[in-house]
């Protein structure tokens, strides 16, 4: 979906200000056709709201904050294990965006405690500032909650109470933090992570003529020696990784590509076509909180290419999902990986999955559909 301009007539007068991780600003700039997954909504609200605006980190700018901020942040970082990353942020120009608006929407926890003490001062002197974050994995911090230093446990005491609303895109997450944290439940609000149904979509559905099993993901959750192992154990099949991993010792089925969503170094589109030339998506995790290999497994499924991924306690929605119905998954180690992939091509019900997992996908994943859900969040929010 190509990045719309604002085209609203019944402006409402308020400032919202999404602050977002990088790699948006290059795709609204590059003028080509991009899904918008990871913008969460902003162009959608930005139709309701005209004076919708965002910021994005920079990695690659030096010293936008003081020296001092710089250091403290390494510290914090060391002493932590938490995303603090204000330097990227910080910046006379952002911070008078920030200090403008009615309300932040931030769109990821490294963005959060990138944000954290800004906003913490910000709301010193304006107490009538929002904000939302949208959680993916925040709670895991919480799973040792006694091996965590006094600081840390601090710091994300501090986090749960500074924002105000936290919109989980797992299910499962959204349970452990409403049992666990009953006293800032009110804050809480699951809508699933959701796909621009419209790019990635399959009008050739037949698998004959495609080739690969697909592997894509960078983050720490991902199983990179497990998927070594799998491709090493099926020599007979094609792979192809996408990820800026480093292997070592791969078996000569494997085709590497460096990617990763940020950078861009594969577009969306040529994304899309590996899709399309893949007759299955595997997704190793490791056991996580975090609804990990999310956004893979939904443009998959809508892609129309059937889905096999380790069932964690961090599975989006298992509500949703049922084995060999409309997903594959892996419970055991790496017999179960190579028996179950080596049993799909005997398997005469391919095309029923990936239809259900489709119509899953398109009925409750859909970016359209949910935005009613986000946008009643919002207008709420404002009205207090």
């Amino acid at each position: 979906m190509a990045f719309r301009d604002n085209n609203n007539k019944s402006d409402k007068n308020v400032n919202i200000l999404y602050i977002f991780n990088e790699g948006r600003t290059k795709r609204i700039n590059s003028n080509k056709i991009f899904p918008e997954d990871f913008f969460y909504f902003f162009n959608l609200l930005k139709e309701n709201y005209q004076k919708t605006d965002f910021i994005e980190m920079n990695s690659s700018r030096k010293n936008l904050a003081p020296k001092l901020i710089n250091f403290l942040e390494k510290v914090i970082r060391k002493i932590t294990g938490l995303p603090f990353y204000s330097s990227q942020l910080i910046s006379i120009k952002n911070l008078k965006k920030i200090f403008k608006s009615k309300l932040l929407v931030l769109t990821n926890e490294t963005v959060g405690f990138s944000s954290l003490f800004v906003l913490w001062s910000m709301k010193c002197i304006k107490s009538d500032l929002r904000s939302i974050i949208f959680i993916m994995g925040f709670f895991n911090n919480f799973l040792n909650k006694k091996q965590n230093s006094y600081f840390k446990n601090y710091i994300l005491l501090k986090f749960l109470k500074i924002f105000d609303t936290f919109v989980f895109l797992g299910k499962k997450e959204y349970e452990y933090a409403k049992l666990n944290f009953p006293h800032a439940s009110h804050k809480f609000i699951y809508i699933p992570f959701s796909i621009d149904v419209e790019f990635w979509k399959n009008e050739n559905h037949d698998s004959n003529n495609r080739q690969s099993i697909l592997f894509i993901g960078n983050d720490q959750n991902r199983d990179f020696e497990l998927l070594r192992k799998i491709a090493n154990s099926l020599p007979e099949e094609n792979f192809l990784f996408v990820t800026n991993s480093e292997f070592q010792n791969l078996p000569s089925n494997v085709r590497t590509l460096k990617g990763s969503w940020r950078t861009e170094l594969i577009s969306d589109s040529e994304i899309k076509n590996l899709y399309m030339n893949s007759w299955l998506s595997i997704i190793p995790l490791k056991e996580s909180l975090q609804p990990s290999g999310q956004s893979v497994a939904l443009q998959s499924m809508s892609m129309h290419i059937p889905v096999m991924i380790t069932l964690t306690k961090g599975f989006w929605d298992e509500d949703l999902f049922e084995d060999e119905k409309n997903i594959y998954f892996i419970k055991n180690g790496i017999e179960e990986w190579v028996s179950k992939i080596e049993s799909l091509h005997k398997n005469n019900n391919l095309k029923l999955l990936t239809k259900n997992a489709y119509k899953t996908v398109s009925d409750n994943f859909n970016i359209n559909k949910n935005y009613n859900q986000f946008n009643q969040l919002v207008s709420a929010l404002l009205k207090n």
